[in-house]
C-alpha cells in the first residue's frame, strides 16, 4: 500500500484484465475495501472490477464516530464516474470540515448542481454511527434503502423517506435507528436490484433479501460480503 503510490509495478501485478478509464478513476478514488477495529468493521465490494460505472463509496472513522457514504452517478462509463468523483470529494470535504449530515448532504447536492448539467444527478446515502451508543443516523438522496441485518436476518428496510437525488433537490431528513451489538447495515446500489438474468428477469430487492438471509452467518463482514457477491452473481 505504501509503495503503490510511487509506480505501477504492484498495480499491474494484480490486474488480470485491462481497466476502463472510468474504473481507473474510481479505483484510485475508493478507500480500502476493508476497515476493522474492535468496535466496527466496514467491508465493500465492486463488480465488475474492470469496468466500473458511477458507483462509489467512502468512509472515515475517528474515536467517536464512523461516517459512511455510498453514491451512484447517473449513466455509465466516464461521465457517471466523474459525477461519483465529485460527490465523494464533496462528501469528504464536508466530513473533514465537521459538517453534520444535513449540511453535508446540502453541500454534495450544491456541488453537483454547480458543476454539471441540470439533467445530471447522483443518488446516495450519507450516514454516521456513534461508536459508543450504536446510534445509526442517515439521510437518503433518491437511493435504495439500507437493510438492517440482525441475527442473520433482514429485519428492517431503513426507508422512511428516499428524498431527491443530489443535484435535483434536497435530500431527505436525517433519520435514526438504534443498533444492537452484532447488527449489520447493508448499503447497495441499483446495480444489484436492477440487474437482469440471462432470461431478462429482474434481480429485485426480494431476491437480495433472500440471498442475504441465506448467506448471512457468523463470518466476518469481509467474508460475508464475498459470499454475498458470489451468490448475487
Amino acid at each position: 500500500m505504501t509503495k503503490s503510490a510511487y509506480g505501477d509495478y504492484f498495480e499491474l501485478a494484480k490486474r488480470r484484465e485491462p481497466l476502463s478509464v472510468a474504473a481507473e478513476l474510481l479505483w484510485q478514488l475508493l478507500p480500502p475495501l476493508t476497515f476493522a477495529t474492535e468496535a466496527l468493521v466496514i467491508a465493500g465490494a465492486m463488480i465488475p472490477a474492470t469496468d466500473l460505472g458511477g458507483d462509489a463509496f467512502d468512509y472515515g472513522v475517528d474515536q467517536q464516530h464512523a461516517g459512511v457514504a455510498i453514491f451512484d452517478g447517473l449513466g455509465h462509463g466516464l461521465d457517471a464516474g466523474l459525477l461519483a468523483t465529485a460527490a465523494v470529494a464533496a462528501y469528504r470535504n464536508s466530513r473533514r470540515r465537521g459538517l453534520d449530515l444535513a449540511d453535508a448532504a446540502t453541500r454534495v447536492g450544491e456541488t453537483i448542481e454547480e458543476h454539471f448539467d441540470p439533467t445530471r444527478f447522483v443518488t446516495g446515502i450519507l450516514a454516521t454511527l456513534d461508536l459508543q451508543s450504536g446510534l445509526f443516523a442517515w439521510t437518503t438522496a433518491g437511493h435504495p434503502a439500507p437493510l438492517l441485518i440482525r441475527q442473520h436476518c433482514v429485519v428492517k428496510h431503513l426507508d422512511p423517506d428516499n428524498g431527491l437525488p443530489f443535484g435535483v433537490g434536497p435530500a431527505s431528513d436525517v433519520f435514526e435507528e438504534q443498533l444492537e451489538p452484532g447488527d449489520r447495515i447493508l448499503l447497495y446500489t441499483d446495480g444489484v436490484t436492477e440487474a437482469r438474468a440471462a432470461n431478462g428477469e429482474l434481480f429485485e430487492l426480494e431476491v437480495l433479501v433472500d440471498l442475504v438471509t441465506r448467506t448471512a452467518g457468523d463470518d466476518p463482514p469481509p467474508e460475508a460480503m464475498r459470499r454475498l457477491m458470489h451468490a448475487i452473481e
